[in-house]
């Protein structure tokens, strides 16, 4: 699903988990998007929503409000949310909000760096 604006939703389904793939601004003009998209999954049968936020270039409160809203409602049925991926500007807002206590938050996987002695 995309916005007017560009903001762009994407949901994949495999196995027990729905993913959210977030792709630009998603700020007040754009939080409804997300609102429809969330409304999908938690009416799928996932025990599990992930919020992929790679592609996520802005995070605006009314998002940020959707994702809150989002992770109360997977609760009340028995669902988890995590948001995967968070930019440096993101990672700020969901620690300054309190969001990182809230939900789980994975950041980018560090690959193991291999140094070759001798």
């Amino acid at each position: 699903m995309t916005s007017d604006t560009g903001f762009e939703v994407t949901m994949d389904l495999r196995g027990d988990t729905a993913t959210l793939g977030l792709r630009g601004e998603l700020d007040m003009a754009t939080a409804w998007v997300l609102g429809v998209a969330v409304a999908k999954a938690v009416r799928s049968p996932v025990t599990s929503i992930v919020f992929d936020l790679t592609h996520l270039s802005f995070l605006g409160s009314s998002g940020l409000n959707v994702i809150l809203a989002a992770h109360r409602q997977a609760a009340d049925v028995g669902r988890r949310c995590t948001l995967v991926h968070p930019n440096r500007t993101a990672s700020k807002i969901l620690h300054i909000t309190g969001t990182d206590r809230l939900l789980d938050v994975e950041h980018e996987s560090r690959t193991p760096v291999h140094v070759r002695v001798g």
